[in-house]
């Protein structure tokens, strides 16, 4: 099959919320596209995160374009998302194709090549990236080896009954690392392991989830406030239960500045104090970032993530469009809440 055989107007990466969020506006435009995923199924990270966790952010915050899911101020599981997700595409049947792994992203004459690791070639006008940053953890803070360490990031977690009483790292200081540490209260010997003191702020004000109060601010457009996006701002680490645990001192807290891990100890700079030792779970909730390199070497990234064409480029030529990372619309841009907005957003420029 020659590379003019499956050509799409739009070709969108990723099926979880993003990726059918924008496959809903195609549809409804009557464009022709293509969604790809290289997972086996509807949900992108939805399908994959453990079921007891839940969504920080309010129900009614949380729709696709087409179907609300739901108008309550609760929180809800994960598995309820991922039901709602199911039900969407559903409703909604895409015109999509799993176990599709893209290893190579190319612009040539006017067109983006994408370059499948079975030799498959598909070329598109426009072309979104709805993947998220969840498959690129950021590296832990030292050298060495954890070979004889269960190491896995935040968002694939395992379950409280895998980490009943076992030594646990937990690395990291925003509100994930926060969370999940709050969740292993009294459960496993834990150890949070941070760069910058933890200061949460309430889940709840006047009864009310925060982000509802804080959803006002989100909508105000980025240009008011370039240097949220410009620069490497520091987010407040919501309360589920961590400054709780804090109070009573029910965790280890170690700060992790100037420290190195050799042969299962965390020691203090280059002397011989010794913080802590022989980890069996480390949990990295470092943050994630995007592997650039696949769409070529037209991409930098900003001090907060946000990812930006070189100056040559722009995005009107290229039409090359991100949803789901952060600033890529807004601030609220990297959270299931900014997805319905930028989603539109994008469509307007596609048609």
């Amino acid at each position: 099959m020659t590379e003019s055989d499956i050509h799409y107007q739009v070709i969108v990466v990723g099926a979880g919320p993003a990726g059918l969020a924008m496959a809903y506006l195609l549809d409804q435009h009557k464009i022709n596209y293509l969604v790809v995923d290289q997972s086996n199924q509807i949900g992108g990270l939805y399908a994959t995160l453990h079921p007891e966790l839940e969504l920080l952010s309010p129900a009614r915050f949380n729709s696709l374009p087409g179907v609300k899911f739901s108008s309550d101020n609760a929180r809800v599981s994960v598995a309820s998302y991922h039901d709602y997700l199911k039900f969407y595409a559903q409703k909604f049947p895409l015109n999509s194709r799993f176990d599709t792994h893209i290893n190579n992203i190319k612009y040539e004459n006017s067109r983006h090549i994408l370059q499948t690791t079975c030799g498959e070639v598909l070329r598109c006008k426009s072309l979104v990236i709805a993947t998220g940053m969840t498959c690129f953890p950021k590296p832990l803070p030292w050298n060495g080896s954890f070979e004889k360490v269960d190491l896995h990031t935040g968002v694939q977690w395992k379950g409280i009954d895998y980490y009943k009483n076992k030594r646990v790292w937990v690395v990291g200081s925003g509100t994930s690392a926060c969370e999940l540490a709050a969740l292993l209260v009294g459960h496993a010997e834990l150890t949070l392991l941070v760069n910058k003191p933890v200061k949460p702020v309430p889940l709840y004000f006047a009864g009310i989830n925060i982000h509802y109060w804080v959803r006002p601010l989100e909508l105000i457009s980025k240009k008011l406030y370039p240097g949220i996006c410009k620069h490497d701002y520091l987010e407040p680490v919501i309360d589920t239960g961590i400054k709780d645990a804090m109070r009573r001192k029910l965790l280890t807290i170690v700060d992790i500045a100037d420290t190195e891990f050799v042969s299962g100890k965390l020691f203090k700079g280059e002397g011989d104090e010794v913080l802590c030792v022989d980890p069996e779970v480390i949990i990295n909730c470092t943050g994630f970032h995007f592997d650039t390199s696949i769409v070529g070497e037209t991409l930098d990234y900003e001090a907060n993530r946000m990812i930006k064409l070189h100056k040559n480029c722009s995005d009107k030529d290229k039409r090359l469009y991100f949803l789901g990372f952060p600033c890529s619309g807004g601030i609220d841009s990297k959270f299931l809440r900014g997805i319905k907005r930028d989603a539109y957003r994008i469509i307007k420029q596609i048609v």
